[in-house]
């Protein structure tokens, strides 16, 4: 059974995301290193080493469910949803997210 991590995402870890989003040199080891402080702000650090992240633009998971990666792919696709809400959301402040990631995550499991 997976059990749901909370976390939050505060203004920092918002601009953090937004930053790494306009960038286009995406393999540098500037962005690897950035990308994997973020992954590691929002509590996702083993999903960040099943090489997935929540930078992924990528419509499905690459792997078949069989694999652990598909399920982190999930979690990764549900926290990036909430940040670009967030990024859409005009009001400021931390948003709270763990709940959504787990009903998420059973629906595709």
């Amino acid at each position: 059974m997976v059990t749901p991590r909370r976390t939050t995402i505060t203004p920092d870890v918002l601009a953090a995301f937004a930053a790494l989003e306009r960038r286009r040199d995406r393999h540098s080891d500037d962005y690897r290193d950035r990308e994997h402080e973020l992954m590691r702000r929002l509590n996702l650090v083993n999903e960040f080493w099943t090489m997935n992240s929540v930078l992924d633009r990528s419509p499905e998971p690459c792997l078949p469910e069989t694999y652990a990666a598909h399920g982190d792919w999930q979690t990764c696709r549900a926290v990036r949803l909430q940040l670009l809400a967030a990024l859409a959301d005009p009001k400021p402040g931390p948003v709270a997210f763990g709940a959504k990631q787990t009903s998420i995550r059973r629906r595709c499991s």
